[in-house]
């Protein structure tokens, strides 16, 4: 799967926790990509986060993106909540072919 936009992004990040089989609706933030706008995903915090303030992305740096991080498990992130979604990992091939096409969307400057 490649990522060309915004929509790609969302579709993914659906396959991405429907295939881990989690439940991102009962964490404080919810399944946030789904009704966020490009704007807002590309250039805000996670929303209804209590354990700080991420930005959810930062164009052209996926390393620096705290999505990445909580996928990834690394970052400042990680640290405070924990690996995402939960309940955590271990994600199989497939989830991780997912992280990847993201972090390439993302070093690419999040096109749309």
């Amino acid at each position: 799967m490649t990522l060309n936009n915004y929509a790609d992004v969302q579709n993914a990040l659906n396959t991405f926790v429907n295939q881990a089989g989690v439940t991102p609706g009962q964490a404080p933030h919810g399944a946030f990509w789904t009704s966020m706008s490009y704007e807002d995903f590309t250039t805000k915090d996670v929303p209804g986060n209590v354990g700080g303030s991420w930005r959810i992305c930062v164009p052209g740096d996926a390393d620096g993106s705290n999505i990445i991080q909580i996928l990834c498990g690394y970052g400042d992130a990680f640290n405070s909540a924990g690996q995402m979604p939960q309940p955590s990992p271990p994600y199989n091939g497939e989830q991780f072919v997912l992280i990847c096409e993201l972090r390439d969307w993302i070093n690419a400057d999040c096109p749309n």
